[in-house]
């Protein structure tokens, strides 16, 4: 049995360092709003199936307050747009934070907020994903 176990392939070796050469990915950077949103809509779309979507996307048409989507009527929709982030390799609860007791960072919080605007938008388009 080896000594040592490598943090990046999982090989054992038993003297130095493994031979694999491998280097862990680099930090992925944020994805871009549009397409944080379209992933988002694509996911809400499959969460929710086609005819509760249509009703989300009917709601919204007639919302006069602007802040409002109406898909968290029929789901945790927030863990809908933590499932788009994750589409991108990114955890946005740990995303570029120091302290783990800090949340989300602002970075974060502006993009989660200007996807979700842009996929209430997406949604009235009828754009098809």
């Amino acid at each position: 049995m080896a000594a040592f176990s490598c943090n990046v392939c999982g090989q054992g070796f038993d003297f130095g360092d493994c031979s694999c050469d491998s280097l862990p990915d680099p930090p992925r950077g944020l994805p871009g709003k549009e397409a944080l949103a379209l992933a988002f809509v694509r996911f809400l779309r499959e969460t929710l199936g086609q005819d509760v979507y249509d009703t989300v996307v009917d709601l919204n048409s007639r919302e006069l307050n602007p802040d409002v989507c109406h898909s968290g009527d029929f789901c945790d929709s927030n863990m809908v747009m933590d499932a788009a982030f994750g589409e991108f390799g990114i955890d946005p609860s740990t995303y570029g934070r120091v302290d783990e007791d800090d949340g989300m960072t602002q970075e974060v919080c502006d993009l989660w907020n200007s996807a979700w605007d842009r996929a209430k938008e997406v949604m009235q388009e009828g754009r098809a994903l």
